[in-house]
């Protein structure tokens, strides 16, 4: 995140900026408007979300409601640090199941072997719905393995009751092995196939999950998803289908390629064609291929027309003739068009890509120019061009010092960005070019520059880092020169002195919880005491439209939190809005309702859209490289990531995340368990699906139930209360 040039805080003229203002007036002239609560999911308008996800909701919003609020407020602020797993562990004896729920939950989020004792302990809890959050953990904890296998083992299969929460309990397990098991779970996960929605339904993802991480042995569970395609239950197809995708098809046979074949011809929904569709496409004959093609150039889906071009490869069909697709008046068809197009080299690809780059605006004139390959660096260097352009060309240049010039000293924070990671990939950058980088006063320059440094010798690194994080103020160029000085610790470089001593300070009063982690990480390599400050409370963050605001950056108080209900969220597309879900993250919604209140958000745009997957946004630099300025623990769940789904962007090689978010288009299997779902879309999906990069955000408000009235007080009824 860039600092602001201007640091006076901007105080909103409305106190209560950010909240969704209550309609005066007749009610019945009001235009009738949508509950956060009642709402059905996309694609869903009056139906709400799938049985069993609302089952869990159900439960993970009791638990909020019924535990202690002094203990949960505890274990939110235990999660927040990132409190080992005896502090966590302290909060269970005498609390109640709701509690004892959510300190599992807290257990698994840390993702360490320290928590395994307690939840092993705990899966023996008399209250189901401790034991669903203990394999819920198990799953997300290195080593959860063990622990599930011997828990299965104990129920057996025979007989288990498949309803309520038990077969929540049994689902969550089979779940477990799927994010956690290896070779020898396959025949668990195949039994598991058998049972009827939703087990069935989560094993078919266990399988595939296993197959995404690269467990040998999952195609063995082929045949078992292969013959549950035919099944009737058009919910657990739809998974059997993404997990045939994630196995692949190269061990099956004819009859079984068949059956898939078939399965795609006939009726079915438009979700399971394209996963079907991507997964037989390599073991189709170049007719069928032809034949495919020319069926998605009229299908009404465009979830089929965009797996059909993402499934395109050099020599399917002619290059001019997949160009046609970019006439689409679907952004979605557009750049998976681009994208078919950047893995041709043919000259008629090359050709249409060309002609694009002149014509397109300018996130599509970036993408075909990036998939061209080609630099221009006239118009790389000139400021009339559109950023986004301009950093496809300058990711492109070659010349290391016209690199680092535009790195420093270019006026816009996208094409810094750009400039510095070309010099972070060429060939021939090294410690002196990273010595360069950190002169700069984009941080995100500065952290780049710090990565060139690392790869120098442990003397080097130590003699420019150590300086240089005495004068360093942006949290993320902290915690990048940390993690190097870390690295090479034990080559005995790192003096002990004061110098030490007040960095380690610093770094434990950062609002970052990477940069703290950092520090501590720091002082025991180098054997060193650790006793660092209490981190501030508030922090000043960036706004797009100028000038910064003062937001929260410490743990949330709990029993507001749980007040907050949904975001409308208003584009230059239209508007949407979030049902937030603080009973299953309350750290990401909190953050992002502070964030919203002071206008953070507006005027940022979406800079990455994946058609079909997702749209990310929260970015103040409109790059995908800025955020808050401090960071936001993960609060991974078992709740599905489907179409609408609204999560935390999470940072690279950490788990926590900050300011950016994204909705899902389409289902991504892959997040849950590795990233925060906060809320979810229940109007205006279709807004969100002709979301395309560069669309902008006008404004994000919220809306809060009323505080509770001071005790003693005893005001009259309000609008709409019950009479």
């Amino acid at each position: 995140m860039e600092p602001a040039s201007r640091a006076a805080a901007v105080t909103p003229r409305d106190p209560d900026r950010g909240v969704v203002p209550r309609l005066g007036g007749d009610p019945s002239r009001r235009r009738p408007q949508r509950s956060f609560r009642c709402a059905g999911g996309p694609g869903d308008p009056g139906g709400g979300s799938a049985p069993w996800e609302a089952s869990l909701i159900l439960l993970l919003g009791l638990a909020a409601w019924a535990a202690e609020p002094s203990t949960l407020q505890r274990i939110s602020e235990l999660s927040w640090s990132r409190a080992d797993a005896l502090n966590l562990a302290a909060q269970i004896p005498g609390s109640d199941p709701e509690t004892r729920a959510a300190a599992a939950r807290a257990l698994g989020r840390l993702r360490s072997t320290d928590a395994l004792v307690v939840l092993d302990d705990l899966r023996s809890d008399p209250d189901l719905s401790v034991q669903i959050a203990v394999a819920d953990a198990l799953g997300w904890t290195p080593g959860g393995e063990v622990v599930v296998r011997r828990w299965l083992a104990e129920l057996g299969t025979p007989g288990l009751d498949r309803t309520g929460a038990a077969s929540m309990r049994y689902g969550a397990l089979v779940r477990a092995l799927g994010e956690r098991g290896a070779q020898q779970d396959v025949p668990i996960l195949i039994g598991a196939l058998r049972e009827p929605w939703p087990v069935g339904a989560i094993a078919a993802r266990a399988v595939g999950t296993l197959a995404a991480r690269g467990i040998a042995g999952s195609s063995d569970a082929l045949p078992a998803l292969i013959s549950r395609l035919r099944g009737p239950d058009p919910r657990i197809v739809a998974d059997v289908a993404w997990a045939v995708g994630a196995v692949g098809l190269s061990d099956a046979g004819p009859a079984e390629l068949g059956v898939v074949w078939a399965r795609l011809q006939r009726g079915t929904t438009p979700t399971v064609q394209a996963r079907l569709l991507r997964a037989i496409w390599p073991h189709l004959s170049p007719e069928a291929r032809d034949e495919l093609f020319l069926e998605a150039a009229t299908d009404t889906s465009r979830e089929v027309r965009v797996a059909v071009l993402s499934s395109l490869r050099p020599g399917d069909v002619p290059g001019d003739v997949v160009g046609t697709f970019l006439a689409d008046p679907d952004p979605w068809i557009r750049y998976a068009t681009l994208s078919a197009l950047s893995r041709d080299a043919s000259p008629e690809a090359s050709s249409v890509l060309t002609r694009h780059a002149r014509e397109a605006d300018a996130w599509e004139a970036a993408e075909a120019l990036s998939a061209l390959g080609l630099s221009v660096e006239s118009r790389a260097l000139d400021p009339q061009q559109p950023p986004p352009v301009r950093a496809a060309l300058v990711a492109l240049l070659g010349e290391l010092p016209l690199l680092i010039h535009l790195a420093i000293d270019d006026g816009e924070p996208m094409v810094r960005a750009a400039a510095a990671q070309a010099v972070l990939d060429h060939p021939d950058a090294a410690v002196a070019e990273g010595r360069s980088l950190l002169s700069a006063d984009d941080p995100t320059v500065r952290r780049i520059g710090v990565r060139l440094i690392a790869r120098g010798s442990p003397s080097t690194v130590a003699g420019i880092l150590l300086p240089h994080l005495r004068a360093e103020v942006h949290h993320a160029v902290q915690a990048e020169a940390l993690e190097a000085l870390i690295r090479i610790a034990g080559d005995g470089v790192i003096p002990k002195d004061r110098v030490l001593q007040t960095l380690l300070m610093r770094a434990g009063s950062s609002p970052s919880g990477p940069t703290r982690r950092a520090g501590g990480a720091l002082a025991d390599a180098v054997g060193v005491p650790w006793q660092p400050p209490p981190a501030p409370d508030q922090i000043e963050v960036p706004l797009v439209r100028g000038g910064s605001a003062t937001v929260a950056s410490g743990p949330p108080d709990v029993s507001r939190v749980r007040r907050i209900r949904g975001a409308r969220i208003t584009t230059d597309q239209g508007v949407f809005l979030v049902e937030l879900e603080p009973d299953v993250a309350p750290l990401a919604v909190a953050t992002f309702a502070g964030l919203a209140k002071v206008g953070f958000y507006d005027q940022q745009v979406f800079f990455e859209v994946e058609p079909g997957a997702y749209a990310k946004t929260g970015c103040p630099r409109g790059d995908g490289t800025g955020g808050p300025g401090f960071s936001v623990p993960l609060e991974i769940s078992s709740l599905p990531f489907k179409a609408g789904t609204v999560g935390l962007v999470r940072s690279p090689g950490a788990d926590v995340g900050g300011s950016q978010w994204f909705v899902a288009t389409g289902d991504l299997p892959q997040q849950t368990g590795n990233s925060t779902r906060f809320g979810r879309v229940v109007q205006g999906m279709y807004v969100v699906e002709r979301l395309q990069p560069g669309s902008r955000i006008l404004s994000v408000q919220i809306e809060r139930l009323p505080e509770p009235a001071p005790s003693g007080a005893s005001p009259g009824p309000g609008p709409g209360a019950p009479r």
